[in-house]
């Protein structure tokens, strides 16, 4: 169905011509665009769907009977010289930047430019040979960026693999901080389990007795994942393990909870910069009575079932 927009024969194949030839400038500057991540300059970033256009409409054209062909070569050339200075300025100034790839790509069109140069002498017989030049120039261009482009990828494979084994490290040392089942008593059983959403998380637990009576548990959440949550979270667990310790030697059988969660919260406000936030409940039982004492900051209400003699309160 889409050879009815080239035909009849011969003049199809011109057609097909003039349509590839004026998309040429649109994948090359889409394709510098891909390979540095971006374009500075908006104008250039939106100016190549100008020869998107300029090949469909000429197409469409041509087959409407509308323009003829030829007469389209003047733009299309204005056209070229306009961006091909501004894609030139835009590898230029990254390459002065210290780009590598920009470097790369910039000395392969230099080669093109100077094959060209060559071409058109000789072309005009100013020498005496006859080969040219450009095709060659052209050939070593597209395999320094296929070269390019593969160096590349390899690049950004083993960076994410070292993204991937940083985050696998992250994710084991951060379990290490989870508590240890230690606690062994006849009153009660202890169970926990932990698994994370992603390598790292913002969730942490940790539980310790006092006292031989008082059992205290701590169940933490850092809003999101990743890197920041892991870190506020493992934050959050050593703060608690330091109350504990001050706790204890300061003669406290029984850390205070909510004196906990203020401090816990005066230094999360200060290490989050209010960008990330923590919800946290506690809880403090006596293996003797059977009370629970809960302070909750944020954190899910718990669903408490009393059950025997003893009422939880």
């Amino acid at each position: 169905g889409l050879l009815i927009f080239f035909a009849p024969y011969p003049l199809g194949w011109d057609r097909l011509q003039y349509a590839v030839t004026y998309l040429t400038p649109f994948a090359f500057i889409d394709f510098v665009a891909r390979l540095f991540g971006g374009l500075r300059f908006p104008f250039l970033s939106r100016g190549r769907y100008f020869f998107l256009a300029l090949s469909i409409g000429t197409t469409f054209g041509a087959l409407m009977g509308v323009i003829e062909l030829p007469q389209t070569l003047g733009v299309f050339q204005l056209a070229v010289g306009v961006f091909g200075l501004a894609t030139l300025l835009e590898i230029g100034l990254r390459a002065a930047g210290g780009d590598s790839m920009a470097r790369s790509v910039g000395l392969g069109l230099s080669l093109v430019c100077v094959g060209a140069v060559h071409d058109i002498i000789v072309d005009r017989g100013l020498v005496p040979w006859t080969f040219g030049l450009m095709s060659w120039t052209s050939l070593a261009l597209i395999l320094q960026l296929a070269a390019s482009v593969v160096s590349r990828m390899r690049k950004e494979a083993e960076r994410k693999t070292a993204i991937q084994k940083d985050l696998e490290t992250a994710g084991i040392l951060q379990t290490r901080l989870l508590p240890e089942k230690q606690i062994e008593s006849s009153n009660f059983s202890l169970h926990t389990f932990n698994r994370s959403a992603d390598q790292i998380g913002g969730d942490w637990f940790a539980y310790r007795l006092f006292d031989k009576r008082w059992l205290q548990l701590h169940l933490g959440d850092v809003t999101g994942h990743g890197t920041q949550a892991a870190l506020l979270a493992s934050f959050a667990k050593g703060a608690v393990d330091f109350f504990w310790e001050d706790s204890i030697a300061r003669g406290k059988t029984k850390p205070p909870l909510d004196e906990l969660h203020t401090q816990l919260n005066k230094a999360l406000c200060v290490m989050g910069h209010g960008e990330a936030t923590m919800t946290l409940i506690s809880m403090t039982v006596d293996l003797v009575t059977g009370e629970a004492e809960i302070v909750n900051s944020g954190h899910p209400a718990p669903a408490i079932f009393a059950g025997g003699a003893h009422k939880p309160q």
